[in-house]
């Protein structure tokens, strides 16, 4: 994901949109990616705060995050987006 000039970040995640219980978690969703948008444009609210970002998905927001704050801690419901956390935490 490209944020204009001033920020990427690659991401494991599902190119599929649908809301079916076992995808939804795995697909970086419209809001996700306005949420983030905010958090680069308004940087100045996040420096050195603590973030929680929970039913995270694919955790776009909440690694967006940890260029600013000073702990992020990314949470989600379902193992098996808990896995591709931990796998886009290593990415």
């Amino acid at each position: 994901f490209q944020f204009e000039e001033l920020l990427s970040i690659n991401l494991y995640c599902s190119n599929m949109s649908t809301t079916d219980h076992d995808l939804t978690g795995q697909i970086v969703w419209p809001a996700s990616q306005i949420l983030s948008w905010f958090i680069i444009q308004n940087k100045e609210l996040f420096i050195n705060k603590r973030s929680l970002e929970l039913g995270a998905g694919c955790g776009l927001a909440g690694f967006i995050s940890t260029n600013y704050c000073k702990e992020v801690i990314i949470s989600d419901g379902n193992e098996v987006v808990m896995r591709l956390l931990d796998k886009n935490k290593d990415y």
